[in-house]
């Protein structure tokens, strides 16, 4: 399981996957292209259809999960 802090997890309430990129690093999860302040990465692969904490945004899609922020930002994954 990929470590992350329980403050981040506790932030991560409307997560319909269970929290399935942490059990498994795997997990095709979202693949970040690059990030920004604020707890908000761009993705530029779309891995999880229906995922509340992605928004598109022009050409671009945003994922504003605290748990995908924080697992790109200690791990660069």
């Amino acid at each position: 399981m990929i470590p992350v802090s329980k403050e981040t997890l506790k932030q991560t309430i409307k997560c319909p996957f269970d929290y399935a990129c942490l059990k498994d690093q795997h997990f095709p999860k979202c693949v970040v292209d690059y990030s920004v302040e604020n707890n908000i990465v761009f993705v530029k692969e779309v891995r999880k259809e229906n995922c509340p904490y992605l928004m598109s945004f022009g050409y671009a899609t945003l994922c504003h999960c605290p748990t995908r922020f924080e697992i790109y930002q200690k791990y660069e994954k």
